[in-house]
């Protein structure tokens, strides 16, 4: 999106510390700093500071996976959500090589036909279908 991201991290270390959302910080601000001089403009580029959500369960990392994907629909910048260019959505469905953890994702929901019947699904169904995943 224009003004935000969103990112579903995996992490193999401890990030109770501030060392994690220093790193954020640090990798948001080296971003804005090129990206302004880069267009020849000042100021924030995204409207809130980073945030982050510990995902405590399987139904919330389904959540949260639809969320992402569906959030350029959310946010009336597209009417085809699997197709935004900036998503990772499309990687799902491809053999492409990437360094996203594709597997992770796929083997979560079942396989890449149920991730799709899953994103496909309206808020309201996904929060009551997404249970039977856990």
């Amino acid at each position: 999106m224009p003004n935000h991201y969103h990112l579903l991290l995996r992490l193999k270390f401890d990030t109770a510390g501030d060392d994690f959302s220093k790193a954020m910080s640090d990798s948001a601000n080296s971003f804005s700093k090129w990206h302004n001089k880069e267009y020849k403009r000042k100021g924030s580029l995204f409207i809130r500071p980073f945030k982050r959500k510990l995902i405590e369960d399987d139904h919330q990392l389904a959540w949260t996976t639809w969320y992402i994907h569906r959030n350029p629909l959310h946010h009336g910048y597209t009417i085809d959500w699997k197709s935004w260019k900036f998503s990772s959505f499309q990687i799902f469905f491809t053999e492409k090589p990437t360094a996203l953890t594709r597997n992770f994702i796929l083997d979560f929901f079942g396989n890449k036909e149920e991730l799709l019947k899953q994103h496909n699904l309206n808020a309201n169904d996904t929060m009551l279908n997404l249970i039977a995943i856990e």
